[in-house]
């Protein structure tokens, strides 16, 4: 059998040979090609012009241009006070016998609110009296015995009866008629008889002149005596004791300071009646307290007006005045301005809506009326800008040539201010113009799209 040789060189290894030579491309191809790489550059400008117009164009809130009444006010917290309240304490701490009161009871003043047991308090009086009464007797007689000696000198006194004054004139007189004797008869007597006659007088003169002294001295002693006795007798000490206790007595019936409407009682029979037992307030006027800032305190002065609203009557309104401003801050338990804390200035509103639905303790929503002005433009604060030259602005969206919208700046004058709206005034204003509510949002001519 005849062997057959295969050539390799002929053979089909399965591997395809290099490809040798340049072909062209087919147009086809090559619009393919050019589409794919421009699509992301057109796509690209249109979104990068997108991104910069939306950077240019601002969203903004606007409202219409407010006309009209304006109002300043100055918004407090306050609480519903009575203008008059009295609470009733007791010292004594005798057990209360009985309440003729109760919280919500009108009562007028010296109405009794309750009374205390004072049975023990009764018997030491009466036994006091008893021991003051023999006193009383013994220091009568002491008086009426000083009295009497103290009339009778003043009378010897006056009716020239006194027997001291009496022997020292007579001792005078008879001086002096020896001393006369003397005198007549000095011719046939030695000077020495005269001398002893004259000192003999000279010395009575001057013993009458001194008993008159004693005597005056004596009346003086005998007046002092019954003063020294009528005030023992109205400063006894047990007469002191005596009307301590009937004092005691007196308060033992505790009654009202004030007519009013008792809103509170802490007196209870049997216990101990003292310390605080009762709260009468007058319920009829009443007045609204609070406290102002330290920083508003320059801003109000009293009779200015106040509208006055309570969270209890939503609809309700009433008006008052502003009556008194504490010239010092509030202090703490220890008379001084608590440190670290805000300072507040106590205030007080009067009332001058008459009756009111208004009850004591309510909380209060106080707006205290600083100043109003009629016939303005006014804004919120964020709607106006001010520039560090002082010059304030404010924005309008105003429609472009394309019909688009556009911040244009116009310049204003700031007046009064309220909490939430600043009074406006320049020529460019109109009432109802939009304006754009944050004017910190945007800059002038700047495209904008509005949002009510």
């Amino acid at each position: 059998m005849e062997e057959k040789k295969t050539n390799v060189n002929n053979v089909d290894t399965g591997k395809k040979k290099p490809k040798t030579g340049k072909k062209k491309k087919s147009p086809l191809k090559k619009i393919i090609i050019i589409t794919v790489i421009l699509i992301p550059l057109i796509l690209g400008g249109f979104f990068a012009r997108r991104s910069m117009n939306e950077r240019n164009t601002a969203f903004a809130e606007t409202s219409a241009l407010k006309h009209g009444e304006l109002t300043g006010s100055l918004n407090i917290k306050g609480k519903v006070e009575s203008a008059g309240k009295k609470k009733v304490y007791s010292a004594l701490g005798y057990p209360v016998k009985s309440i003729e009161a109760k919280p919500g009871d009108s009562v007028e003043k010296g109405d009794v609110l309750c009374r205390l047991d004072t049975a023990d308090l009764e018997m030491n009086i009466k036994q006091l009296r008893s021991e003051l009464s023999a006193a009383e007797q013994n220091s009568l007689n002491q008086l009426n015995s000083s009295e009497q000696a103290y009339n009778e000198a003043v009378k010897s006194l006056e009716n020239g009866t006194n027997p001291q004054i009496v022997n020292a004139e007579n001792a005078l007189s008879t001086a002096k008629i020896a001393l006369d004797a003397v005198k007549e008869n000095s011719a046939g007597l030695p000077e020495s008889e005269l001398k002893k006659a004259q000192t003999a007088y000279d010395n009575a003169q001057k013993s009458l002149d001194a008993v008159r002294i004693s005597v005056d001295q004596e009346i003086s002693k005998l007046k002092n005596n019954v003063d020294a006795i009528k005030n023992s007798m109205s400063n006894d000490a047990k007469e002191i004791s005596v009307k301590r206790l009937e004092n005691q007595l007196a308060e033992a019936k505790v009654t009202a300071p004030i007519s009013g409407t008792v809103t509170a009682s802490y007196a209870a029979e049997g216990a101990p009646g003292s310390g605080l037992l009762f709260v009468v307030e007058d319920t009829e006027n009443l007045i609204i307290t609070g406290a102002v800032k330290e920083y508003d305190i320059g801003r109000i002065q009293t009779g200015m007006n106040v509208l006055i609203k309570s969270d209890s009557f939503e609809d309700k309104v009433y008006e008052g005045r502003l009556s008194y401003i504490n010239p010092a801050a509030r202090k703490g338990a220890n008379g001084e301005i608590i440190p670290g804390a805000d300072v507040e200035f106590d205030v007080e509103i009067e009332l001058t809506s008459g009756q009111t639905e208004l009850r004591i303790g309510m909380n209060a929503r106080l707006e205290i009326i600083l100043e109003k002005r009629e016939n303005v433009y006014y804004a919120s604060y964020d709607a106006v800008i001010t520039d560090e030259d002082g010059k304030s602005n404010i924005f309008t969206a105003q429609k472009d040539g394309s019909g688009k919208y556009k911040a244009v700046s116009v310049p204003v004058v700031l007046g009064t201010g309220t909490d939430l709206y600043t009074e406006i005034k320049g020529a460019g204003l109109s009432e109802g113009m939009v304006i754009i509510n944050d004017a910190s949002a945007v800059t002038d001519g700047q495209q904008i799209n509005m949002r009510d």
